[in-house]
């Protein structure tokens, strides 16, 4: 049985995925399971600058949401990433195509600009030893709480005096947590 080149482009793509997230884990937060939207064989090719943004906004809607999957099921938030992490690579291995990405000319230009704001924003970000105002500092507990319980937690406790967790929106701080 002769390969496709589709075959050969998406086991490409699959490991370059791969080599990222081994140098930054998060990356397979912001690719799974967006990046699935690229594999959808009833559009045309839309360029890869687009599809990053649109596979980076889904995934990111999708973990704050699944907070709530996460109460809701009682589970704790690490095997529900791995889980989806592994349906999401399964799906992308047994596909026949490669993602329906297109290079255009302003690609060359928006990813490598793209990218840089991104290094340099995280380079400042993890020279930080505590978040910057209050709004950040509180997002910053309520992370804090969600990694401690590796889900959904209770309460406040023991940061504050609070018995009912939800009551500040926590979509934010559960991006953070993960």
């Amino acid at each position: 049985m002769a390969n496709h080149p589709d075959t050969e482009k998406n086991l490409l793509f699959i490991l370059g995925i791969g080599a990222l997230s081994f140098i930054w884990h998060p990356v397979l937060l912001l690719v799974f399971p967006g990046i699935l939207l690229s594999y959808n064989t009833t559009t045309a090719k839309i360029p890869a600058s687009q599809t990053i943004l649109l596979a980076v906004g889904t995934s990111l809607s999708f973990w704050t949401i699944a907070i709530w999957l996460v109460k809701s099921i009682h589970t704790p938030f690490t095997p529900l990433v791995y889980l989806v992490s592994f349906l999401c690579i399964a799906y992308m291995v047994f596909q026949k195509q490669a993602p329906r990405l297109s290079f255009v000319r302003e690609d060359w230009f928006v990813i490598p600009a793209f990218a840089c704001l991104f290094l340099v924003y995280f380079i400042l970000f993890r020279q930080q030893l505590v978040s910057a105002g209050t709004d950040m500092t509180m997002h910053g507990y309520i992370a804090r709480l969600i990694v401690e319980h590796n889900g959904f937690p209770e309460s406040y406790r023991p940061l504050l005096p609070i018995d009912r967790f939800g009551v500040y929106p926590i979509g934010f701080p559960s991006l953070a947590a993960l």
